[in-house]
C-alpha cells in the first residue's frame, strides 16, 4: 500500500466525494470554489477537468446514475444534473419556492429516475430526472424540527429512503408500505448515515461516535469512538467487507487529519482491531485538517479521502 495526496481544489476545501462507476474516475465537489471536478485516479495517467460551476454556496453532496453517465451536485436550494459524457449541465433544479430560504446538505439517486435531497428547509424533495423542463420537486415532504443532514435509499432491502436530521432522529420513508417511520436515537445530532440493510445501518453523531445497528434499536449495535469532543463538521464512514473473510472494515473521517479504521465482527458485536492511517504531509498540512468525507472503491482498490485543505488523499493498493 502506498499513499499519495493530490491537490484537487487549490483555496478551497472538498466537501464531497463520488466515485464514477466502472471508472477511474472520482468527481469532486467544492466548498469555497463551488466547482465540480472530475480526476482520475490512475497514477500513471493522472488527469483534472473541470465540470462547471453552478453553486453559489458550495457544492454540499454528490451522487451518480448507475451507468455513470449522469453526475448530481447539490448546494444553496438548487439540485444540478450533469451530462458527464459531453461534460455539461443538463438542468438546474430548485428544491423549494424562492421565498424559502434553503440549503441543500444531501442528495441520493433513487432507482436511476429520481434524485431526492434533503436540507436546512427540513423537508425532503423529489425531482424527476427523465424531466429536465420541470424544475420543481414532484413531491416534497416536510420532517424534522431541525437541519437534514444526509440522505440514503436502500434499494436492495426494504425500497426505503432514510434521512437524518440534526434533531437526533431518523426518518424513514418506506415507499412500500406508504408511511414514514420516526426513529429517535436519543445521542444528539445526526451528521451521516449509510443504510446497508434494514439491520445495518452507520451512523455518525455529533457526539464524536459512530454507531452499526438497526435504527429502532441502535444502542444494541456497535458504537466507535472517532473524536473525544463534539463534532463540529459532517464526517462520515463506510463500512466494506473483507475480501478473504466474514471480517467488515470501517473507516472514518476525522477532524485531526487522519482516518480511522476498525475491522470489525458485527456479527457478534466484536471489535478485531484498530488504526489511524496518515495522509501524506502538503504544503498546506496542519493538525486540525479536516477529513470528511472517506471512501473505499472496491473495483480498484483504493482509499479516496477529503481534506478541508483542498486535497485528495489516495491509498493505492489498499488491501
Amino acid at each position: 500500500m502506498n499513499n499519495r495526496s493530490i491537490e484537487i481544489h487549490p483555496s478551497s476545501s472538498i466537501n464531497a466525494i463520488c466515485p464514477i462507476p466502472n471508472t477511474e474516475l472520482v468527481a469532486t465537489g467544492g466548498g469555497n470554489d463551488s466547482l465540480v471536478k472530475l480526476f482520475r485516479l490512475n497514477e500513471n495517467e493522472p488527469m483534472l477537468q473541470e465540470v462547471g460551476k453552478e453553486h453559489l454556496n458550495g457544492v454540499n453532496s454528490l451522487d451518480v446514475v448507475f451507468s455513470g453517465e449522469e453526475l448530481v451536485s447539490v448546494g444553496g436550494s438548487n439540485v444540478v444534473v450533469w451530462d458527464l459524457v459531453k461534460q455539461c449541465k443538463i438542468t438546474n433544479f430548485r428544491s423549494t419556492a424562492s421565498a424559502v430560504r434553503d440549503d441543500i446538505l444531501g442528495c441520493k439517486i433513487l432507482n436511476n429516475s429520481l434524485v431526492a435531497s434533503c436540507g436546512t428547509g427540513c423537508h425532503t424533495s423529489l425531482f424527476d430526472l427523465r424531466n429536465s423542463q420541470r424544475n420543481k420537486p414532484v413531491f416534497s415532504l416536510q420532517m424534522g424540527r431541525d437541519s437534514l443532514t444526509c440522505i440514503d435509499y436502500d434499494d436492495a432491502g426494504r425500497n426505503a429512503m432514510t434521512v437524518v436530521s440534526l434533531d437526533g432522529n431518523c426518518y424513514t420513508v418506506d415507499f412500500r408500505k406508504k408511511e414514514l417511520i420516526t426513529d429517535r436515537m436519543g445521542h444528539g445530532s445526526i451528521l451521516y448515515v449509510k443504510s446497508y440493510s434494514e439491520a445495518k445501518n452507520v451512523l455518525t453523531f455529533d457526539d464524536g461516535n459512530v454507531r452499526i445497528g438497526s435504527l429502532g434499536s441502535i444502542d444494541e449495535g456497535m458504537m466507535f469512538k472517532i473524536s473525544d469532543t463534539s463534532l463540529s463538521y459532517r464526517i462520515n464512514a463506510d463500512l466494506v467487507s473483507d475480501y478473504y473473510s466474514s471480517l467488515e472494515h470501517l473507516f472514518s473521517g476525522t477532524e485531526k487529519g487522519q482516518v480511522s479504521m476498525w475491522t470489525i465482527d458485527s456479527k457478534n458485536n466484536k471489535e478485531c482491531s484498530f488504526k489511524t492511517l496518515s495522509t501524506q504531509k502538503t504544503r498546506k498540512s496542519r493538525d486540525e485538517d479536516i477529513i470528511g468525507v472517506v471512501k473505499f472503491l472496491a473495483h480498484s482498490n483504493r482509499l479516496v479521502a477529503s481534506s478541508a485543505t483542498g486535497y485528495l488523499h489516495i491509498w493505492d493498493n489498499f488491501f
